[in-house]
């Protein structure tokens, strides 16, 4: 069985393009800096509005509500299988033995007895599940692999409509078989590629996202600087037109490939537009349009299963077929009313063959499961059964609701919050649905939050929410399970709720020894007793290790608790490399970017001159989300960062990817490839660095 994400969240996690803030649908969570930390004026507002469209997709689309589902059906088979699936007496004892020992239920190389054969099915049904979502979400480079996946993809769209209808009174309007009948016939599937350039249904979503995040600059190209129905586009004053040629010139494709793709094949129609940002601007009513109806397929949860080909269903394939109407019909040239943009869709559909998916009527829930529920702290929530899925449907049924009777406004969530066709923006805070208008958890420097739900729903959330994720970090992976990178540190600080998390584990799995799992470390390394195997180790943990410079710290360039810190870390250095990144959380209210104050400069050239060895344990990769320390090193050592050359950069690799880097490869017994790959990760880092602007 090969899982393809071996961190528990990693193909879920939807990042703004700075990596500061990022919602998870696993965990309905949406995460953003401190206060102190955050920049409101110019990062802040823009990746809010990435984010926010990053909820209305997972609860509005429906192919958001598949993939929700596809979270729900994974969860339930942990949740509930190792109790209901895993009754032999040796089978039971197996996976006790491995949750009591610290070692993966799932992996058969940690077994020194074979996996029993209940283990061994809930293992592949679990796999085959996470299987089909990855393909769903992230497709298959090259398409290897994708074709091959038809049936598990088949059976996904089964498993996602049995388990909304668990929570929907058993009852749904078609037959299971019908699903999979549909299901196994359309997919015979092929990647979306066009001009070499695979997209998948991520790239989508992320490119959406842009769309909300650049709405707020790129309103400045229509008359009095509104989004005005029946206004024209006219060129955006330069300032504001470099600083959005600036975003979409640096966009990683996992973003800019929909836009960069659509922008080309309407070339002809975006003559009159010379700069990249204007043909953005013209094009984003449209841009938006495209990605509605490719997100928006007539697929169950939501929708009855139709007997449509693959290319009507994969929302890359759908989008492709829109972007090639829009040619033969022209774009958006008036900014559009609900009524205009609806009937322009329409018209894309028609000539692309195209149809969009639509919630037909709300499902059976508890008869209590209401608004007034879910936001109200006396409405005796505390004494009825529910699940954070149950909040799921209501969430993802009401803004379906809202994506019928507000399309425009759906596609472009900015507009919900200004004043645009008649709508008030304090709807969002006050209106019918407002309550669903944002992500019901927020995670806020190290805090917890939620929006209009109640406390206690938001706490029910929570917990579910990090039992799944216990048990589901002890199933599949070695040594202890930390929740730190998922779940804020003031949560999983309190020990009532590390004691409720662990209790609620062994009585939901019928796993007693769960009950002794830790779910908090301070350190975030793993235990003696359960240290990784170095041939199992992978090459790129994703679990990162982030340090906490305090200031008392950078005015004394003292490295002394890094180093401390770090030497925790050598102690397993295969398992610990690529995993330390730093935050400067004390500098929060300066004005100043860190590489422009010269205390941190020298703490960083002191920590690359005394901790020889850092290049081993700190993040580098071409994203440089994760990769403050090694980019604040970088810059450490430039002159001037408004002209850094390859020369620089090319002596600086050889620098730290030396006698250093190769001494704590051989001490950790590291093989030639693996101090290949490790100087691969920072000549990939330093490859973005080039292309990367820093004020």
């Amino acid at each position: 069985m090969d899982f393809p994400d071996t961190d528990h969240f990693s193909c879920s996690v939807f990042n703004s393009r700075s990596g500061s803030y990022a919602f998870d649908p696993a965990t309905l969570m949406q995460r953003r800096p401190s206060y102190d930390r955050e920049n409101p004026v110019s990062e802040g507002v823009t990746s809010i509005q990435h984010e926010r469209a990053h909820w209305f997709q997972f609860s509005g689309s429906t192919f958001g509500a598949l993939l929700m589902s596809l979270h729900r059906a994974e969860e339930t088979l942990l949740l509930f299988g190792l109790r209901e699936k895993v009754t032999d007496p040796a089978a039971l004892a197996y996976v006790r033995r491995g949750i009591r020992t610290r070692r993966s239920v799932f992996s058969p190389r940690q077994a020194d007895v074979p996996m029993p054969e209940q283990v061994a099915d809930l293992a592949d049904t679990y796999a085959r599940l996470r299987t089909a979502r990855f393909h769903l979400t992230d497709g298959e480079e090259g398409g290897r692999r994708f074709s091959g996946s038809a049936e598990a993809i088949a059976e996904a769209f089964v498993e996602a409509d049995s388990v909304y209808a668990q929570h929907t009174g058993g009852v749904r309007p078609w037959p299971r078989g019908a699903v999979a009948e549909v299901y196994q016939r359309a997919l015979r599937a092929r990647p979306a590629v066009r001009d070499g350039v695979e997209l998948t249904a991520r790239n989508l979503l992320e490119a959406g996202a842009v769309l909300n995040e650049l709405a707020g600059i790129v309103v400045s190209g229509w008359p009095e600087w509104r989004f005005e129905a029946g206004s024209r586009y006219r060129p955006m004053p330069s300032e504001f037109r470099y600083l959005v040629d600036d975003v979409l010139t640096t966009l990683p494709p996992g973003y800019g490939a929909p836009i960069r793709l659509a922008l080309e094949e309407w070339g002809p129609h975006l003559r009159g537009f010379g700069e990249t940002a204007d043909r953005f601007g013209m094009a984003l009513p449209t841009l938006a349009c495209c990605i509605d109806i490719s997100v928006n397929p007539p697929i169950p949860p939501l929708c009855p299963p139709v007997g449509s080909p693959w290319a009507a269903i994969y929302p890359p394939l759908r989008f492709l077929s829109a972007v090639r109407a829009v040619s033969e019909l022209g774009l958006i040239e008036e900014f559009p009313t609900a009524e205009t943009y609806e009937e322009y869709r329409r018209e894309v559909c028609r000539l692309s063959g195209l149809r969009v998916g639509h919630m037909t009527a709300r499902s059976f829930q508890h008869p209590r499961l209401t608004t007034e529920f879910f936001t109200s702290e006396t409405s005796g929530v505390a004494a009825l059964e529910f699940s954070s899925f149950d909040y799921l449907i209501w969430a993802v049924e009401s803004m379906n609701v809202f994506r019928s009777q507000h399309p425009l406004r759906w596609s472009m969530p900015f507009l919900t919050n200004v004043l645009f066709d008649g709508w008030d923006p304090f709807q969002v805070l006050f209106g019918e649905f407002s309550a669903v208008m944002s992500a019901p958890l927020f995670w806020t420097g190290e805090d917890l939050g939620w929006g209009l739900i109640s406390s206690h729903v938001a706490r029910r959330i929570v917990v579910e929410k990090a039992v799944y994720a216990l048990v589901q970090g002890a199933v599949l992976r070695d040594g202890e399970v930390d929740l730190a990178s998922r779940f804020p540190l003031r949560f999983l600080g309190a020990e009532e709720n590390r004691a409720l998390i662990a209790a609620v584990a062994a009585h939901t799995t019928g796993i007693p020894e769960f009950a002794e799992r830790e779910v908090y470390r301070e350190t975030g390394h793993e235990p003696e007793e359960s240290p990784r195997p170095p041939e199992a180790a992978p090459r790129h943990p994703r679990e990162i290790h982030v340090f906490r410079v305090e200031r008392e710290d950078v005015v004394n360039g003292d490295v002394a608790r890094l180093n401390s810190f770090i030497e925790r870390l050598r102690e397993d250095p295969l398992a610990n490399a690529r995993t330390v990144d730093l935050r400067f959380d004390s500098y929060g209210m300066d004005e100043n970017e860190l590489w422009n104050i010269p205390e941190v400069t020298g703490f960083l050239l002191a920590v690359r001159e005394k901790i020889p060895h850092w290049s081993w344990y700190f993040t580098a990769e071409s994203d440089l989300t994760h990769c403050a320390g090694l980019v604040l090193i970088f810059l450490a050592g430039v002159e001037n960062r408004f002209a850094i050359t390859e020369d620089h950069c090319i002596q600086w690799l050889l620098e730290v990817t030396g006698d250093a880097l190769v001494s704590e490869g051989e001490r950790a017994g590291a093989d030639l490839e693996r101090l290949t790959a490790m100087t691969n990760d920072i000549a990939a880092a330093v490859i973005s660095l080039l292309s990367t602007s820093f004020p």
